[in-house]
């Protein structure tokens, strides 16, 4: 046995990329920020804060998006987020609509029957990034 062993071909080296197993960990915030960049940054600045390179070219400029938590007495308003992001639902409080209504968008984009879970799952990630990106303002 002894013999045979030493008679094997030594393992071959293995790269530090193969020697080392990387479990890739799904992180819903760094998804909405790859998501944010794609489809948002444009208007609300790479930073969240309303002065991308379209925003003087919009009517109404786009809010700071970092200070969403504060304008809402401190509580992140998830679910109304939500749905502003979605846009299919109308918020007639909000009067009309200035941004895309990415529901429809993602919806035709993503198809077949899944396609509102895909949609709904990408707009939980933006949500998580804009929750990462909240100022938090000292009270005075």
């Amino acid at each position: 046995v002894t013999l045979m062993a030493a008679c094997q071909a030594p393992p071959t080296p293995q790269s530090a990329e193969e020697s080392v197993a990387v479990e890739a960990v799904y992180n819903p915030a760094e998804r909405g920020q790859e998501l944010f960049a794609e489809y948002c940054q444009s208007c609300h600045g790479a930073e969240g804060r309303g002065n991308g390179p379209l925003a003087e070219l919009l009517k109404i400029p786009p809010p700071d998006l970092t200070l969403i938590q504060e304008r809402a007495s401190n509580v992140f308003p998830v679910d109304m987020l939500a749905t502003y992001i979605d846009g299919r639902s109308g918020l007639e409080s909000h009067g009309t609509r200035n941004m895309p209504v990415w529901g429809n968008i993602w919806t035709d984009t993503e198809g077949g029957a899944d396609a509102d879970q895909a949609v709904a799952e990408q707009i939980s990630e933006l949500i998580e990034f804009i929750r990462s990106i909240q100022e938090d303002i000292p009270d005075f």
